[in-house]
């Protein structure tokens, strides 16, 4: 094999892995992926359906778009503990065969994930560290 051969092929295996890293790490694209390896895929657009989780969903919307600098870590903190807990929801949702818990887990995790970066913005845009 040819030196030229043998480097474009290391970088297509370098992409591979970093891609696979990338999707393993973080805990949404990690769920759907897993979602995916059974043939099940969210579908684009897809939204809860919970009249009760709908309902803290626009609550924090509104608290995000009225939020003061003083709120942002609050807000920050508040999304990560939601984050953490669907994470574990998923973990034995999948490791117990629910795919539909885990599915519907998922689309709830979408929401705080949006909210992540929406909060990553508020800080940025306030010159919060």
């Amino acid at each position: 094999m040819r030196v030229r051969e043998e480097r474009q092929l290391s970088e297509q295996y370098s992409s591979l892995v970093n891609k696979a890293y990338s999707t393993l790490a973080q805990p949404l694209s990690r769920g759907l992926y897993m979602l995916s390896m059974r043939d099940v895929y969210l579908e684009e657009g897809i939204t809860a359906t919970d009249p009760q989780f709908l309902t803290k969903i626009l609550e924090i919307n509104e608290e995000l778009a009225d939020a003061q600098p003083d709120d942002v870590k609050k807000l920050e903190r508040n999304n990560k503990e939601m984050l953490d807990k669907l994470t574990r929801e998923a973990a034995v949702a999948f490791s117990t065969g629910d795919i539909n818990t885990a599915k519907q887990v998922l689309v709830k995790m979408k929401y705080y994930s949006s909210f992540e970066a929406r909060i990553k913005n508020l800080k940025r845009e306030s010159g919060i560290e």
